[in-house]
């Protein structure tokens, strides 16, 4: 099976969530590490220390080999991850508090409308130039009519009369086919 070739644009988005995912977990961690500075109650300076690493964040987000190196890839945008490990990672850091829930959500929100683009599907250049393409051929019959009669511009608007004879049954049979499954209408006694 063959992976879909991806876009430039959605690689972009792609690496854009990525690099606020990472500026998002490193500024948590940095606002967690200053309040538990601030307050009472200190942590040993191993464990504000560890919150901090790069190293502690690739073992909370299950990256392979936590060296470090990984996540200063994704800091300088050397590296993103696809949308879907994405997501992942975005709900490991949430439980892992490595960022807050309203920030979680709106990364999540923000990756689904990306993927939700990435799905749809691209638009071949017949069906851009569609109206295009009509126009010229409404454009050709009307010349042929106006040099060489009427039947010649029927000869080459038929294909399109045919096509659109087709289409409007098709039409037609699908509304057919769905009559059953609409709601009766309040005009009708049941």
């Amino acid at each position: 099976m063959v992976r879909p070739t991806k876009t430039v644009e959605s690689l972009t988005e792609q690496a854009e969530l990525t690099r606020q995912f990472v500026s998002a977990v490193e500024a948590h961690c940095v606002t967690q590490a200053a309040a538990s500075k601030s307050s009472l109650h200190r942590e040993p300076a191993t464990e504000r220390a560890k919150a901090l690493s790069a190293k502690a964040i690739e073992q909370l987000l299950g990256i392979a080999e936590p060296t470090g190196r990984t996540w200063n890839a994704y800091r300088r945008g050397d590296r993103s991850w696809p949308l879907r490990t994405l997501e992942q990672k975005i709900g490991l850091a949430e439980r892992a508090r490595l960022i807050s829930t309203e920030m979680a959500s709106a990364l999540q929100r923000k990756v689904r409308l990306a993927a939700i683009e990435d799905a749809q599907p691209a638009i071949g250049p017949i069906f851009e130039h569609s109206v295009t393409i009509v126009q010229e051929a409404l454009a050709l019959a009307e010349f042929h009519r106006k040099h060489n009669g009427a039947g010649c511009a029927l000869d080459i608007l038929r294909p399109l009369l045919d096509y659109a004879e087709r289409i409007r049954a098709e039409a037609n049979s699908d509304d057919s086919a769905m009559e059953g499954f609409l709601p009766p209408s309040p005009d009708e006694d049941l």
